[in-house]
C-alpha cells in the first residue's frame, strides 16, 4: 500500500485537549434534577432509616436521592431546628424522588439500625434530623473520590460532628457495608439525574448565610477543582511565597514549554476567583468539570503533570503543602524519578528568585 494512502484520515485527527474557559454559575442548573425541598421532621426521620438501611444492607436509587434531599435539609450546627439551605431550589422543577427505583442494586448485608426519636435512649427528633443530613453530607464527596476514602474518613466525620454540635455522634452501632458506599457512588456516576440535582445544590453553597465551613468540610471541598490540582497548589504557593500571583506566574512562564496550560491558569485566577460578576460570584467555576469534562482541559492533571510537579515542590518548599504530600499525587507518582528530580530543581529556582524579590523589595 502507498504510504500516502495509508496517512488518509490523519487530517481529521487532532492531538490537541479539547478545552473551554467559558463557565457561568448557571450552568449547574442546565437540566433539571430531582425536586429538592423542605419536609417535615417525620419524614426526614423516614428517609435517613431507609438511608441507614442502604448503607447497612443494600443501596437503591431512591435512597441515592433521599440522600440528596437530606442535605437540602441540613441543620445549622448551633440550632438543630434551623436549616441553612435556602426554602426554594433554584430549579424548581424536578422529578419527585419516589419515581426512582426501590430495587436494590448490592448485595444485602447486616441488619439496619435506626434512629429513634421516641424511647428511653432515643435523641429528640430535630437532633435525630441534623445527624442524619450530616451524615448523608458527608457521602457527596462519592461523586468524585472513591469508595475507600469515605470508609477512611468516617471517624473523622463522627468527631467533626461532635466538634460542630457540641454533641455526641449517635450513631456509634452504625456498620456501613463498603460495598454499598461503593455502590452509592456508582450509582451517582452513571445517572445524570442525581449529578443535576448535585448542581442545584453547589449553586446554592452561595446562598448560605451560616454553615459554609462545615459544607466545604463535608462535601464541597473534596468536589472542587476536580482534577486540576494545578489551581489549588498555584493558589496554596503565592500564600507560602507571600507573592502577588503575577510573580509565580511570570516565574513559571520561564519554565513551563506549554505556555497555553499558564493562559488558562491565568484565567481561572483574574476571572474567576475571587470575581463579583453577577454570573460568576457564587464561585461555580471549580466545580466545572463535574458537569463538562471539556472545561479547563488544559489543566486536567493528566494535561499539565509539568506544571503539577513543579507546584507540588514549590509548596513543600514554601511549606503550604496543607496535610496531605502534593509529591504523592497519582500523576506525580506515577512519573520517572529524574523528571521529579528536574521538576524539584525547577521549583526551588523559583523559591530562590522569588523570595531574594522579597527580601530586596522589603
Amino acid at each position: 500500500m502507498d504510504w500516502r494512502d495509508m496517512l488518509k484520515g490523519l487530517e481529521n485527527i487532532t492531538f490537541r485537549v479539547e478545552t473551554k474557559t467559558d463557565w457561568v454559575d448557571a450552568k449547574c442548573l442546565a437540566r433539571d434534577g430531582i425536586h429538592l425541598k423542605v419536609l417535615e421532621n417525620e419524614v426526614l426521620l423516614k428517609m435517613i432509616n431507609e438511608m441507614l438501611k442502604g448503607l447497612t444492607t443494600g443501596m437503591t436509587e431512591r435512597i441515592a436521592g433521599y440522600i440528596l434531599i437530606l442535605v437540602w435539609n441540613m441543620r445549622s450546627a448551633s440550632d438543630n431546628s434551623r436549616r441553612i439551605f435556602p426554602e426554594k431550589s433554584p430549579s424548581n422543577q424536578g422529578i419527585d424522588v419516589e419515581a426512582l427505583s426501590d430495587g436494590v442494586v448490592s448485595p444485602r448485608g447486616t441488619t439496619p439500625i435506626k434512629l429513634s426519636a421516641a424511647g428511653g435512649n432515643s435523641y429528640s427528633l430535630n437532633e435525630c434530623v441534623r445527624v442524619g443530613c450530616f451524615l448523608a453530607a458527608s457521602l457527596l464527596k462519592l461523586f468524585r473520590k472513591p469508595a475507600y476514602s469515605w470508609d477512611k474518613a468516617k471517624y473523622h466525620i463522627q468527631r467533626a460532628y461532635t466538634n460542630y454540635t457540641k454533641e455526641p455522634w449517635p450513631l456509634k452501632d452504625l456498620n456501613v457495608i463498603a460495598s454499598h458506599v461503593g455502590t452509592l457512588s456508582l450509582l451517582w456516576e452513571r445517572n445524570t439525574i442525581f449529578r443535576d440535582t448535585l448542581g442545584s445544590i453547589l449553586y446554592s453553597i452561595g446562598d448560605l448565610e451560616e454553615g459554609r465551613e462545615m459544607v466545604t468540610m463535608l462535601f464541597a471541598g473534596h468536589l472542587a477543582y476536580t482534577g486540576m490540582h494545578a489551581v489549588d497548589l498555584f493558589c496554596r504557593a503565592v500564600t507560602g511565597l507571600h507573592c502577588q500571583p503575577t510573580d509565580l506566574m511570570k516565574a513559571l512562564h520561564t519554565s513551563m514549554r506549554k505556555k497555553g496550560i499558564l493562559d488558562e491558569l491565568r484565567i481561572i485566577i483574574e476571572s474567576y476567583i475571587g470575581s463579583e460578576e453577577e454570573d460568576k460570584k457564587r464561585g461555580t467555576f471549580q466545580y466545572a468539570r463535574l458537569f463538562d469534562s471539556q472545561m479547563f482541559g488544559n489543566l486536567q492533571s493528566k494535561n499539565c503533570a509539568h506544571l503539577v510537579c513543579i507546584l507540588a515542590y514549590l509548596c513543600q518548599q514554601c511549606g503550604s503543602a496543607g496535610t496531605g504530600d502534593a509529591t504523592q499525587i497519582a500523576v506525580i507518582a506515577n512519573m520517572g524519578q529524574g523528571f521529579k528530580d528536574s521538576c524539584k530543581a525547577e521549583a526551588i529556582n523559583i523559591y530562590n528568585n522569588i523570595v531574594t524579590k522579597n527580601e530586596i523589595e522589603k
